[in-house]
């Protein structure tokens, strides 16, 4: 199932090939992204760093409430409303 990023998220300068989708930090292997969303237990965000620990090719995140981002070479690209648009990026 891999595919380039830009043909979900148009919007990115780098276009890394994604394995596959993940929006568990602990599920992450080389080549994934991983989708940080905040839920109703556990926020997303921050497990961003150890998706990219875990080798996250690049991280889409809900902006809307994030904080501090990790510094890292791997892209991060905000989205607004990313929960209510997974459906349209799975």
């Amino acid at each position: 199932m891999a595919f380039n990023l830009s043909k979900i998220f148009a919007h990115t300068d780098r276009d890394p090939l994604i394995r596959e989708l993940t929006l568990d930090s602990r599920n992450v292997r080389p080549g994934d992204l991983f989708l940080a969303v905040p839920g109703i237990k556990v926020d997303g965000r921050a497990h961003i760093a150890d998706a990219l620990k875990r080798g996250a090719a690049a991280v889409a995140y809900e902006v809307e409430g994030a904080t501090v981002l990790p510094i890292t070479d791997v892209p991060l690209i905000p989205v607004k409303g990313l929960a209510a648009q997974l459906s349209d990026v799975a």
